[in-house]
């Protein structure tokens, strides 16, 4: 990142769109916060870009699950511990049956855990679910 130069003490500098010196002692310390706060925002995006590589998907096998039932989906998540949390939705597949939802999601050590419901009174889940999560 790049970072603002201050000025010289008791000099001035000019803001290009400004023909207003301003005194170094003022211009200064303004310049160290925005500083600060660029080296802030790095940090931060670093840490954003690490729990961005914490979303994902996978794919089911072919399901069968009776109606009013509920089954536990489990792939292994690498980096996964009992204390982060997860959130799970469906977003796609081949079933065309049944009325499929996530009830919950549960972390544990490189396994993420999703119980998957299937609401129909009578349909069984008849093809694959895709489930899209992302770790907290």
């Amino acid at each position: 990142m790049a970072t603002i130069q201050k000025v010289t003490k008791y000099t001035y500098s000019k803001n290009v769109k400004d023909p207003t010196p301003v005194l170094a002692d003022k211009f200064n310390p303004a310049v160290d916060q925005i500083n600060t706060n660029t080296t802030a925002l790095a940090a931060n995006t670093a840490s954003i870009a690490a729990l961005i590589a914490k979303d994902g998907s996978f794919t089911t096998a072919s399901l069968t699950t009776a109606g009013l039932t509920t089954v536990d989906l489990t792939p292994t998540v690498a980096g996964l511990t009992a204390s982060n949390k997860a959130v799970a939705t469906i977003t796609g597949g081949t079933n065309t049956q049944g009325i499929a939802v996530v009830l919950k999601a549960v972390c544990t050590t490189n396994t993420l855990t999703v119980t998957m419901r299937n609401l129909h009174a009578t349909e069984a889940l008849n093809g694959t679910l895709i489930i899209a999560y992302h770790i907290i």
